[in-house]
């Protein structure tokens, strides 16, 4: 069983689902899935752009943001289960989300638009 913070899950049927359209967010979701030995599965948002968030699907709900790739990284290597769990603990955690918001917004803009079909 692994904790994400909002309860806990089996590692079975984690979907991270991003903008297919950030090239930031689909290189993202590649090493997502390497770095947990694709234990998640990285999907395209069905439903377009997400205002840059993006939605990790697990059997007991959704994480959005910040908290999904905190989740992500505690399926990593040991370096990203100790990066998560530094990053987990307030401040540092409102910290992260703020900056994690900044490159939201912004994330066209610094690295540009995939081409898609």
């Amino acid at each position: 069983m692994a904790n994400f913070g909002s309860g806990t899950t089996d590692e079975a049927g984690l979907r991270l689902l991003y903008d297919e359209t950030c090239r930031l967010c689909a290189g993202s979701a590649k090493a997502a899935e390497a770095m947990t030995g694709n234990r998640v599965v990285a999907m395209p948002l069905e439903d377009g752009p997400s205002a840059g968030d993006v939605v990790l699907e697990m059997p007991s709900g959704r994480v959005v943001g910040v908290r999904a790739w905190l989740a992500v990284m505690r399926l990593g290597p040991r370096w990203a289960r100790a990066l998560s769990a530094v990053l987990g603990v307030p401040p540092l955690l409102w910290l992260a989300a703020v900056g994690y918001r900044l490159v939201a917004r912004t994330r066209h803009l610094l690295f540009g638009r995939c081409t898609i079909g």
